[in-house]
């Protein structure tokens, strides 16, 4: 018995293959660059303005970082990080101030306000009710403009809408 073909000693397949690279450019697999090593930060801040923290960050790591003056405002770095990559510092200095970063395709980094809990869900319910005569208003349709959602009264003229989402 002998063992099943091979793609490479199929003689139509490799005939196709051969066609269909017969004008590709060889290229050449690289090996990982075992010598190529990931830049380490180290730092100590202890109750610095997260604006200056924010400034030391980009002059030591030439990262490029963009975020709103107001966002920064009134808040403190306590961080002590050493021989760290980069992002780790960033999330260092970040840390307990109530600031977090996103990290766009081009490399940069964007701070933005982080969720420090789940916003409030609720559900909002009710009665429809004739205005002239007090009677329920079944299959009355409720719309609530701003969740974008809605639902129809009962036989009651009673409805629910949920989930809902809060403000704070």
């Amino acid at each position: 018995m002998s063992p099943p073909p091979t793609w490479w000693s199929t003689p139509g397949l490799c005939l196709v293959l051969g066609l269909l690279f017969a004008g590709a450019t060889p290229v050449q697999a690289q090996a990982p660059d075992s010598t190529r090593s990931v830049a380490t930060y180290t730092i100590a801040l202890r109750d610095v303005p997260l604006k200056t923290a924010l400034q030391r960050f980009v002059g030591r790591t030439n990262a490029d970082l963009a975020y709103s003056t107001d966002l920064v405002k009134g808040r403190s770095v306590y961080c002590r990080s050493q021989q760290v990559p980069m992002e780790t510092l960033l999330s260092c200095i970040l840390s307990g101030t109530g600031v977090d970063y996103l990290r766009t395709a081009s490399g940069s980094y964007l701070l933005v306000e982080s969720r420090r809990t789940a916003p409030p869900v609720g559900r909002v319910a009710g009665r429809v009710v004739d205005a002239a005569t007090g009677e329920p208003l079944p299959n009355a349709n409720v719309l609530l403009a701003d969740a974008g959602t809605g639902t129809a009264t009962n036989q009651a003229g009673r409805f629910t809408v949920a989930p809902v989402l809060g403000t704070v």
